[in-house]
């Protein structure tokens, strides 16, 4: 129940260097994982995941640096700094506060679309 309104960020990179995907492990934390290759022509591929705190941490030490995803990261501090616990009911979580982290996502997801931004 209301699985979808979960606040969990998370930051991705994905190369094709495994020894990026290690230096930020050994630098910053987080782990590494292999990709699936789609195609035979493809070089595997790699990639590092931060998650939680670690995430936000690293979100709000970059943001000075950031021009593409400025807006994304501004977003992921605003949705964290504000975040309000989940208290459940027997009906379930408060409807205003599904709303409010509904919002969020709704927000980012628009931003990550493809293509020319609105």
């Amino acid at each position: 129940a209301n699985k979808g309104t979960s606040l969990a960020p998370r930051l991705t990179v994905v190369n094709s260097d495994e020894l990026l995907a290690l230096w930020l492990t050994a630098h910053i934390g987080g782990w590494v994982g292999r990709r699936k290759v789609a195609k035979p022509q493809h070089k595997p591929c790699f990639q590092w995941k931060v998650e939680g705190n670690a995430c936000v941490e690293l979100t709000r030490a970059l943001l000075p640096y950031l021009v593409l995803k400025k807006a994304r990261a501004e977003l992921l501090l605003y949705a964290w700094e504000n975040r309000q616990p989940m208290e459940f009911r027997r009906a379930g979580a408060m409807p205003s506060l599904i709303e409010m982290r509904q919002s969020y996502i709704d927000q980012m997801h628009g931003l990550n679309r493809k293509g020319v931004p609105v």
